[in-house]
Order: C-alpha cells, then sequence, then structure tokens
C-alpha cells in the first residue's frame, strides 16, 4: 500500500470516524432530546402523582374528619337520646317521690288528727246523751217546782240521808208518819210510808 492509500484511508477513516461521530452526536442529541423529554414527562409525572397524592392526603383528612364528625355527632346524639331517657325516668322518679310524700303527709295529718276528733265526736255524742237540752231541764225544773208545791204541807219531803256513812237521797217523814223499811233480796233498801190513822 502506497501512502496515498494510507492517507487516503486515514482521510476516509476519518471521514467516516467524523461521520460516524457526527452521526452518534446526532444520536446522542437525538437521544438526549428524548431523554430531555423523557425527564421533562417524569418531571411532570412526579408533579402530578405529588399533586395528586397531596389532593388523595387531603381527601383522606377530610373523609376522616367527616366521618369522625358523623362518629361524633351519632355519639353525641345517641348520648343526648340516653340523657333525655334519663331525664325523663328522673322525672318519673321525682314526681312518684313528691306523690309519696303528699300521701305520708297525708297520712300523717289523718293519724295526728284522726285520734282527737273521733275523741271530741264520742264527747260530742256523750254530751247529747247524756246531757238534756236546755228545753228537757226547763220541764224538769218545773216538774219539780210543781211537786214541791204539792208535797208543801204534807209530812214528807226530799232530802239527802246518811246510809252507812254515805250519802244517798230519800224521803224523809215528818212527825205523825212511820216509814217501813225492809232489805229486798237484791241487796237494796226499799222504805214504805205509812199513813196512821187516827
Amino acid at each position: 500500500m502506497s501512502m496515498t492509500q494510507k492517507r487516503e484511508i486515514s482521510d476516509r477513516d476519518i471521514q467516516l470516524f467524523f461521520d460516524s461521530a457526527g452521526k452518534l452526536l446526532e444520536v446522542a442529541e437525538s437521544d438526549g432530546a428524548k431523554a430531555r423529554k423523557a425527564i421533562d414527562a417524569l418531571t411532570s409525572f412526579q408533579s402530578q402523582v405529588g399533586a395528586r397524592l397531596s389532593q388523595l392526603e387531603v381527601k383522606v383528612v377530610q373523609k376522616i374528619e367527616a366521618a369522625a364528625e358523623r362518629t361524633a355527632d351519632k355519639a353525641a346524639k345517641l348520648l343526648q337520646e340516653r340523657f333525655r331517657e334519663a331525664d325523663a325516668a328522673a322525672e318519673k322518679a321525682a314526681e312518684r317521690y313528691r306523690q309519696a310524700a303528699a300521701r305520708l303527709t297525708f297520712r300523717l295529718w289523718t293519724y295526728s288528727i284522726a285520734p282527737p276528733a273521733v275523741v271530741l265526736l264520742v264527747l260530742a255524742v256523750l254530751a247529747f246523751a247524756m246531757i238534756p237540752s236546755l228545753d228537757d231541764i226547763n220541764q224538769r225544773r218545773a216538774e219539780l217546782s210543781s211537786l214541791d208545791s204539792q208535797i208543801q204541807g204534807k209530812r214528807l219531803r226530799w232530802t239527802t240521808c246518811m246510809q252507812d256513812s254515805k250519802p244517798v237521797p230519800c224521803f224523809e217523814a215528818v212527825q205523825g208518819q212511820e216509814v217501813n223499811c225492809f232489805n229486798a233480796t237484791d241487796g237494796s233498801r226499799l222504805c214504805a210510808l205509812l199513813r196512821v190513822r187516827r
């Protein structure tokens, strides 16, 4: 091989080398552009994924908070219902205690007023039964006065006598009359006035 040939080969090789390098550079630039596009796409995808993840995080937090609020609302409503039921039960119990206290107060008043009232009623009945009315007393006084006037001038008078050291009502015979007394079978003493004829 001659020098020209070597030179040609070398020039040709260099030309090929430069062509190859140019092509490689074009390919590299093309690949670089593609790589940049891929990197840009990956960066965009990463941004989108990040945005979606933060949106998802916000949504999850909102849903958890909403679920917690709903659960808290349900729990509060249940507690409120239980408190209402407990309040109603307490009101019923208080009403029963008030009624029991009223009954107990009524019984206490009845038990404290009834015995004196019964005693007063018995005394009133006894007073009406035993104590004569004013008309009866006046009528008996009139009868006694009539009997007194009839006895005046007779030899007999109503008085109190002593019998076994006890005062007993009796008729006393005035002089000129004799009294015949005897003991009855039941232990009482009976006396009969005898008028002596002259």
